[in-house]
């Protein structure tokens, strides 16, 4: 990651293991990449409000034991929901956010291969589409890097190239599809060869991130 002024980093997915690892190595790296800040998002669950998430299953993971003491002098903790307009963001977390990211790691995501189709669709697709479209508003916005999988690609023979996977239709009617209940799970895994729900979800986001990504300079990095 390259920035050209002092860097401001939203992730997603911090109480996640990736999210975690993305973390600590913006703050291991802080002064390589001129990071100042690093703002995590992170929703409400249960009883515990995003601090509260922050303090027991990110600050006290040994991921940071080799860290500086004072590392979360360097983070900021924001409460959202990505399901939701403006990923949940309000008011002047929502100002914040659009005036002074530079940056946006996405890797919040609903990575069970067996999940319901709803759960996949809105943690997977629509979860991204709305990470992009706060992206669109951020003033001061250099890159933003999508989290997707290896696995998009169904398995065949032949290298697997860096590029959109092929679908048999587009992959907003399949999407619409599947949230009608038109087509099912099954169906949709067997029609486009996904070995399961997970890739298929990953696959279909990245169709739609592109398609809509407007003049944001977009990553995909396939983990």
């Amino acid at each position: 990651m390259e920035s050209k002024t002092n860097a401001a980093i939203m992730v997603t997915g911090a109480t996640g293991f990736l999210g975690k690892v993305v973390v600590e190595e913006l703050l291991r790296r802080r002064t390589d990449h001129n990071v100042q800040q690093i703002v995590l998002l992170i929703r409400k669950k249960e009883l515990l409000d995003a601090k509260a998430r922050f303090e027991k299953h990110v600050a006290t993971s040994p991921c940071f034991m080799f860290l500086p003491q004072n590392w979360v002098e360097y983070i900021q903790v924001v409460e959202g929901d990505l399901a939701d307009f403006h990923c949940g963001l309000q008011g002047s977390d929502y100002d914040r956010v659009c005036e002074t990211i530079t940056h946006i790691i996405h890797t919040a995501a609903c990575i069970k291969f067996d999940s319901e189709v709803s759960d996949a669709v809105s943690s997977n697709i629509e979860s991204a589409c709305n990470v992009l479209a706060l992206a669109k508003d951020c003033s001061k916005l250099q890159q933003l890097v999508i989290t997707s999988t290896a696995y998009v690609t169904p398995s065949r023979g032949g290298p697997i190239y860096e590029e959109l996977v092929q679908l048999p239709c587009a992959a907003s009617e399949l999407i619409s599809a599947l949230k009608e209940g038109i087509i099912g799970k099954q169906q949709a895994i067997a029609y486009t060869g996904h070995p399961n729900i997970y890739s298929l979800s990953k696959c279909l986001a990245e169709h739609l991130v592109c398609e809509t990504k407007d003049s944001v300079p977009v990553t995909i990095v396939r983990p």
